[in-house]
């Protein structure tokens, strides 16, 4: 899935000025991954019957795509995702977030590519973001601010930037 992800959003970007031509509008999309028991199958009566998954883990993968747009990023994962590709995709966490319906907050991370494939640019941009999380836990509110204002187009630094003002400014 996670392959599958990366692969629509490069094909997406390849293709995004020929879509701009013809529709006269970008298109972009979003997408929300999780991984974790699901019910999945023919669902409904006889007069209404859909194929479709439900529960806790369709939920967040759910709550995810929405919070794509909060982050301004395209992809996000959640834990289990994370943990069962890590190997193969490199990721970024970008946040611990509470979710309607959980009691406990989760962690949530982009794909920014596979790690076979992905440039060292890429690799060194998503470790220094690392770092600067790392800075901003720790409560290292203006090495963090800094950190982050120094990865320009970046719309998580970007709130990272804002966040650590704040907190550094109380």
């Amino acid at each position: 899935a996670c392959r599958a992800a990366l692969r629509c959003q490069k094909r997406l970007t390849e293709r995004r000025e020929e879509f701009r031509q013809a529709y006269g509008h970008e298109v972009r999309m979003r997408v929300g991954l999780n991984s974790g028991p699901a019910v999945v199958g023919n669902m409904g009566s006889e007069r209404r019957f859909d194929y479709t998954a439900m529960g806790d883990t369709m939920n967040l993968a759910s709550r995810l795509e929405g919070a794509g747009k909060v982050y301004g990023v395209s992809m996000l994962a959640g834990e289990e995702t994370e943990r069962r590709v890590r190997d193969a995709i490199l990721t970024r966490e970008v946040d611990v977030i509470r979710v309607v319906g959980k009691a406990q907050p989760v962690r949530i991370y982009e794909l920014i590519g596979e790690k076979d494939s992905v440039a060292a640019d890429a690799v060194e941009k998503a470790d220094r973001f690392g770092r600067a999380l790392e800075s901003y836990r720790a409560r290292r509110f203006a090495e963090a601010g800094a950190a982050f204002a120094s990865m320009a187009g970046d719309p998580v630094a970007a709130l990272y930037v804002e966040r650590a003002s704040r907190y550094a400014a109380e």
